[in-house]
């Protein structure tokens, strides 16, 4: 298994990780240590091993563990903590800690379970779930289908791609929290691990400013606004994992900025994006991952996209994304970088596919190089057109679904849009 070659370990045996302090934060000293729980009691036991060169992170910097299984880290209370679990592992819990309401030189340990893995399997590809208790939309009933039918597949685990809930853009923190809660007590009942990305619709209040009718106002210093409460109750907004040979990479690929709306005023929006921040983490990430890995992207504004094209790119899907400079030109709905993502930082790796969502259509672009295939896919939607029936673009149309993906040694095999057989509401 690729993470336990010793020669990917480089530098002193306990990793040190700095990070940029954000606002508000608590600077903090995490020590702790990985290990292969085998007994599934969350505690290592004195017959228990503990685990070398496992890759752990906060979203800022990737140390390793040490031959004894342990690690060190500077980091800060807003931010949180997760392990890359290595490819013949899955978390005995979570996967990630919370740090917010750590205090310097707490001690976070992380119990890992062994489980067979082969490097042919299948997984499933969910996303825009956009959950709400509103009655009309009848979501709650309609993802407990979903959640049913994909207990029914044989999948490895599931991977969701953000707009899990219907909305935290406008809603306020009680709606919001409601929209979670929801969400996650669906998602329980899932039979197989689910690894959850980033939607737009999770950031909270970032319309929200006092503008109009807004019900309240989450200003920007709120350790909710944003991705906070995201984090709060899912995790990180990336990460990456791996799964036999394979190395998974969750992308948060929404960026928030301001502009100026048609009345002049100048408010919050959000667009398709990698941060600069972000980007370095993903390159000390790979530097962990051995060149001949396959990789699997998945994000929620995807990298290309057909549908658009087809429809008709709009002056309203273009930001200018820095007040300072009207030269700052972007599509909201595609990740504006995707060259320097895809041709740069992961420039010479063998990316086989990307997953995102957001558009809820389902379509498959084939990008081929000399070297290798990449495989971009939009995987339709959960919820079809938002729980009112198949989401419907130039023409075309696509009812509620989730995505089958098939790996075999490597590579890509095939893939398959699966409609559960729910039919949301029509106005």
């Amino acid at each position: 298994m690729a993470h336990f070659k010793i020669g990917w370990f480089s530098g002193p045996l306990i990793g040190l990780l700095l990070c940029v302090q954000g606002l508000g934060a608590v600077p903090l000293d995490i020590s702790g240590i990985v290990f292969e729980d085998a007994n599934a009691n969350g505690r290592l036991d004195a017959d228990e091993s503990t685990l070398p060169h496992v890759v752990l992170s906060d979203g800022m910097g990737v140390v390793l563990t040490d031959e004894w299984g342990r690690y060190r880290l500077s980091t800060e209370s807003s931010r949180v903590l997760f392990v890359s679990l290595p490819g013949e592992y899955l978390a005995h819990n979570d996967f990630f800690e919370q740090l917010r309401a750590h205090h310097n030189g707490d001690i976070i340990d992380f119990p890992l379970v062994k489980h067979p893995w082969s490097d042919t399997f299948s997984f499933l590809f969910f996303t825009d779930s956009h959950v709400t208790p509103a009655e009309k939309y009848n979501a709650v009933a309609g993802l407990q289908a979903a959640v049913d039918h994909m207990n029914g597949q044989k999948a490895a685990f599931i991977i969701s791609g953000g707009d899990l809930i219907m909305d935290a853009l406008r809603a306020c923190e009680d709606k919001s929290r409601a929209q979670y809660r929801i969400y996650q007590e669906l998602i329980s009942q899932l039979r197989v691990p689910l690894f959850n990305a980033l939607g737009n619709h999770e950031l909270f209040g970032i319309y929200l400013e006092g503008v109009g009718d807004d019900p309240c106002v989450v200003e920007e210093d709120d350790p909710l606004y944003g991705v906070g409460l995201y984090r709060e109750y899912l995790g990180p907004d990336y990460y990456s994992f791996n799964y036999g040979s394979y190395h998974f990479v969750i992308l948060n690929t929404i960026g928030v900025t301001k502009v100026r709306n048609s009345e002049g005023d100048t408010v919050r929006t959000y667009y398709g994006t990698v941060g600069p921040k972000q980007l370095e983490w993903l390159k000390k990430d790979l530097e962990m991952v051995p060149d001949e890995a396959s990789i699997v992207l998945v994000s929620h504004i995807p990298f290309v996209s057909i549908g658009l094209t087809f429809a008709g790119y709009n002056q309203w899907q273009i930001v200018n994304y820095k007040l300072d400079d009207p030269e700052a030109i972007s599509y909201t709905h595609v990740v504006n970088n995707a060259s320097q993502v895809i041709n740069e930082v992961l420039a010479d790796r063998r990316v086989i596919l990307a997953l995102a969502g957001h558009h809820h259509n389902y379509e498959v672009t084939r990008w081929t190089t000399n070297e290798h295939d990449m495989t971009f896919v939009t995987g339709g939607a959960i919820s079809g057109g938002w729980w009112r029936g198949d989401h419907r673009i130039a023409g075309s149309s696509w009812p509620e679904g989730y995505v089958l993906v098939n790996l075999r040694e490597g590579r890509l095999e095939d893939l398959r849009y699966i409609s559960y057989g729910w039919r949301g509401y029509k106005e």
